[in-house]
């Protein structure tokens, strides 16, 4: 039990508040230590042998919340079937609350070796909860045209991932990684190597769903969701829900356009991000009905290309915001408004091939924007900066949890945007605003990143100028993990790092 008490502890820093909420609760139930890497179903799970199914079987038969430990090692499916009672193919898991522990991403690894999908969650219509931490899933396959080949989830239920890969699973229809009918809560996770192969599939990494009146719902936190396809659009998701993004990476991903973000025609897809970077992609987003939001705050647009443009909004309509992005570099134009509406604010669209902004968009006041040619800018002009080049560093680590553009010296971005209505905070977590031209005046700056031209100090993690309590809060909110609290640059922020800021205490 003690063993389970520090593994637990471990795995719930940097969990998002909804998922902690969820995956603090008492474990009522019983904790079943699985003591064989082999799979079977003999109905029992006791000292003298307990797989994996045999342990998850159990929790299904017992109330309250029921926790299963594994070892380091690798635990290979191989009962075929595709019931939904746990007997088996994919692992069926049915009624309260189930969490398994690993010992980290790449050591404790759950294969499916594509006799079926990895996890059913839910699979009888009753509310079920699946947490996963600290593991890797790989080799799922859904069965025909089914959805899903890592992790399934019905509505009304939930998956939480905290530390979790989901490598290599492919489904006939939606959903290579993961289906979301009910909500899914994805921190400090990988999606990669999903595909869809069906020709009309969506999501080659993430399909969010929608059932009735009710979306599902997903979060994704400090992740990436990379190197997945699909053959009818959205290679990494698809959202026929609720998205949120958050500090997380999208892209590179494969497949036909757009490859980064698909909403499926007549659906209500909505999508959230903050202090995100999409990269890679073939179309960031194609919103196509009226239906269909977007709403990006402190986002980075960046390297994307194939023939369209990185944000695209169809003939069929769609609204999309941007609040402080950086589109630039995207080989096949920035944005391109061809129905709906696209409203900017504080935000840098320069420096894209095929032209910065086709159509007609709406000023919310302090943009700059590379190349007015093509484009009709009406709405907010106050302090909108055209036709001038932003001066931005290359896609680079610049701190925080993705890579960002950072402007360069002399930049016309610094110090540019307006005080009243910028966020306090840049892409990476630093504080807004700053001094960035050193005239004496803070002035938060145009697009994603808050520059400062005072040297920042080790531990300094806002960029007040000073190391305080703030910063220790922030280095704790990315304890356990990787983020711009990693001082020593050991890939962990730990206690090394926490000597680091100490030592730099009030300077």
């Amino acid at each position: 039990m003690q063993e389970l008490k520090m593994r637990r502890k471990e795995s719930w820093i940097g969990l998002s508040a909804a998922a902690v909420l969820l995956a603090s609760m008492p474990a009522a139930g019983d904790v079943f230590d699985v003591n064989t890497f082999e799979d079977g179903n003999d109905g029992a799970c006791n000292v003298r042998g307990c797989t994996l199914r045999e342990a998850i079987n159990a929790c299904t038969g017992t109330p309250g919340n029921d926790t299963i430990l594994l070892d380091a090692g690798v635990y290979t499916l191989s009962v075929p079937g595709n019931d939904n009672g746990g007997l088996g193919g994919d692992l069926d898991v049915n009624f309260g609350q189930v969490e398994i522990v690993g010992f980290g991403k790449g050591v404790t690894i759950i294969d499916a070796d594509g006799i079926n999908r990895v996890f059913d969650v839910g699979p009888l219509n009753a509310p079920t909860s699946l947490i996963l931490r600290d593991l890797t899933i790989r080799g799922g396959v859904a069965q025909g045209l089914e959805f899903a080949g890592g992790v399934r989830v019905f509505p009304g239920s939930t998956l939480v991932l905290d530390n979790v890969e989901v490598l290599d699973c492919h489904a006939g229809d939606d959903g290579g990684g993961l289906w979301i009918g009910g909500e899914a809560y994805v921190a400090d996770s990988l999606v990669s190597g999903c595909s869809v192969t069906f020709g009309s599939g969506n999501g080659g990494g993430i399909w969010v769903s929608h059932s009735g009146t009710t979306p599902g719902v997903l979060t994704l936190e400090r992740s990436v969701v990379s190197g997945n396809s699909a053959p009818n659009g959205g290679g990494g998701l698809s959202v026929r829900g609720d998205a949120f993004i958050i500090d997380s990476t999208i892209g590179p991903n494969g497949g036909t356009f757009p490859t980064g973000i698909l909403y499926p025609v007549t659906w209500a897809g909505n999508v959230v991000a903050e202090r995100s970077t999409f990269t890679g992609l073939t179309g960031v987003v194609l919103l196509n009905s009226a239906l269909n939001t977007l709403s990006m705050t402190n986002c980075t647009v960046s390297g994307n290309g194939g023939g369209v443009p990185a944000i695209h909004v169809g003939f069929g309509g769609g609204t999309a915001s941007l609040d402080h992005c950086t589109v630039t570099a995207n080989a096949s134009g920035g944005i391109g408004r061809f129905g709906g509406t696209v409203t900017l604010h504080g935000t840098i669209v320069a420096g894209n091939g095929g032209g910065d902004i086709n159509g007609a968009v709406v000023s919310e006041g302090w943009n700059l924007i590379g190349s007015t040619a093509g484009a009709s800018i009406s709405g907010d002009t106050t302090g909108n900066l055209l036709n001038m080049a932003p001066l931005l560093g290359p896609l680079a680590d610049n701190g925080g949890y993705t890579m960002t553009h950072a402007a360069q010296t002399g930049s016309p971005a610094i110090d540019a945007a307006d005080l009243a209505s910028s966020p306090n905070l840049d892409q990476r977590g630093f504080l807004r605003p700053l001094d960035g031209d050193g005239n004496g005046s803070v002035m938060p700056d145009i697009g994603a990143v808050e520059v400062s031209l005072a040297p920042v100090k080790p531990g300094d993690l806002d960029g007040n100028g000073v190391v305080d309590g703030a910063d220790v809060g922030a280095m704790l909110g990315q304890w356990g993990g990787a983020g711009s609290g990693d001082l020593d640059g050991n890939g962990i922020v730990d206690g090394a790092d926490l000597g680091l800021l100490l030592a730099n205490w009030g300077g």
